[in-house]
């Protein structure tokens, strides 16, 4: 996702001989979906599809979804093989390193979740991603990334995996946040929340509410970023429950598919 002829030639021919990311398997579906349960009619936006095989998971757990990477193999690919999904998913040749191309093709706040399914680390200006997906998200939409870390990579791969100072600066100023680890994988999922717009205070909107803090009560927190990083490297204790994302030095833990 690096812009560049030649570099887009090279995904297209990875795309067009049927590479693509490591498979979604039924552990990591679960997952998302208590991650990121769609509401009805909740609209999911995947960025740097590749064959389409994550987008085709969020469509299944009833997301409207709009799947865009800027090769055309790609995109020709995940329309071709998940055909009998349309209308519910769809798919676009768009390049998200362009900015004015995101602001031209894609509704502001038209979407209630942004998925990178180890596409980040190849997005050169990590805090242009975060502004820009904070403006496609509607209030109370969910950015979730899933990523190699370059800490559990050789130093050779480190290109296709974000670093703590990487993971840091995309979680950087989202108010709500948590982590899960894909152990098997080694991969890590971040999913970060937009503030939800003001709602008046009646019965329903408290369950609704309550509901929510069950929900955040059963998964594991973010506090800094480096520390989830480090105590997700480590294998050791997850962040006190209840800390909100923020950028900060890294506290002490308390207790792949690439696209190459």
């Amino acid at each position: 996702m690096v812009s560049g002829a030649s570099e887009r030639d090279h995904w297209d021919r990875h795309f067009a001989a049927g590479n693509g990311f490591r498979r979604v398997d039924a552990h990591e579906a679960r997952l998302l979906a208590g991650a990121v349960p769609p509401r009805a009619g909740a609209r999911a936006l995947d960025v740097g599809c590749g064959l389409g095989t994550y987008a085709a998971v969020l469509a299944g757990l009833g997301y409207r979804t709009l799947a865009v990477d800027w090769s055309e193999a790609a995109v020709a690919a995940t329309r071709d093989r998940y055909a009998d999904l349309e209308p519910r998913l769809s798919a676009r040749r768009l390049d998200f390193a362009d900015a004015a191309e995101v602001t031209a093709r894609l509704p502001r706040a038209g979407f209630d979740l942004v998925t990178m399914r180890l596409a980040l680390a190849f997005l050169p200006d990590k805090t242009a991603v975060a502004d820009r997906v904070r403006g496609l998200l509607a209030p109370g939409g969910h950015w979730l990334v899933t990523t190699c870390l370059t800490d559990r990579l050789p130093a050779e791969r480190h290109r296709i995996g974000l670093s703590p100072d990487d993971v840091a600066t995309m979680t950087d100023g989202w108010p709500h946040g948590h982590w899960y680890d894909l152990e098997l994988t080694g991969m890590l999922c971040v999913a970060l929340r937009q503030p939800a717009a003001p709602s008046r205070e009646n019965g329903r909107g408290k369950a609704a509410g309550r509901g929510r803090a069950d929900r955040a009560r059963r998964r594991p927190a973010l506090g800094t970023a480096r520390a989830a990083v480090e105590s997700c490297r480590r294998g050791t204790a997850r962040p006190a429950p209840g800390a909100a994302v923020r950028r900060g030095a890294p506290q002490r833990p308390g207790g792949e598919s690439e696209r190459v």
